[in-house]
């Protein structure tokens, strides 16, 4: 109930915290023992400059919110989830789960610092 109600009230375009992105990537990252270590959600943009996906933002996954769920009737996912204390809603119509013994964030540093990534809106300052 409570998703439906956030659906309802953070539809609107004017949210600053929603994100459509060209992919997402759930990735669960195991050791050498095949133990899992993380599961991460992992959004990434197209770049048709390198004609590649770059990664753009990632946050551990934390609750089953965070994953995409089809909208029905359409070929487009959305996820909204609380990222601190900022509810975000994450559009995309390429949505992957991958099982790895890398990271691909980690890997993806090096076509693309951190520092050079679009990311995502950090939460405005209140000017009341």
């Amino acid at each position: 109930m409570m998703y439906l109600l956030l659906i309802c009230l953070g539809s609107g375009t004017g949210n600053p915290y929603a994100h459509t992105v060209d992919k997402v990537e759930l990735n669960h990252y195991y050791d050498n023992d095949g133990q899992l270590v993380f599961s991460q959600m992992i959004y990434y943009d197209w770049s048709r400059q390198d004609n590649r996906f770059h990664v753009i933002a990632w946050r551990l996954c934390k609750s089953r919110e965070m994953i995409p769920l089809r909208i029905q009737g359409t070929t487009n996912y959305r996820a909204i989830w609380r990222d601190g204390d900022i509810i975000r809603h994450t559009h995309t119509t390429l949505y992957v789960e991958t099982w790895t013994q890398h990271d691909p964030e980690i890997k993806e540093r090096t076509v693309l610092p951190k520092e050079y990534r679009k990311g995502f809106i950090k939460r405005r300052e209140r000017n009341d």
